[in-house]
């Protein structure tokens, strides 16, 4: 069974709204004291802020902390 507190009203938010604009669904990864939410857009997906998303070589990095 999944733990409760796996997630949070914050990245429920971010999650919802990436998914409002485009993006096919993500995952929370690396949790227990840090980690990330990958998201899944399609190719040629821009985020709101005009930052084309897409895979590199650099790795997971953050975009937003709040």
């Amino acid at each position: 069974q999944r733990d409760p507190n796996v997630t949070n009203p914050i990245i429920d938010r971010i999650y919802s709204e990436a998914r409002s604009k485009g993006c096919i669904g993500g995952k929370l990864l690396g949790l227990g004291g840090g980690g990330y939410l990958l998201l899944y857009t399609c190719n040629g997906y821009k985020h709101p802020n005009g930052i084309p998303v897409g895979l590199d070589r650099e790795g997971a990095c953050i975009i937003y902390e709040d």
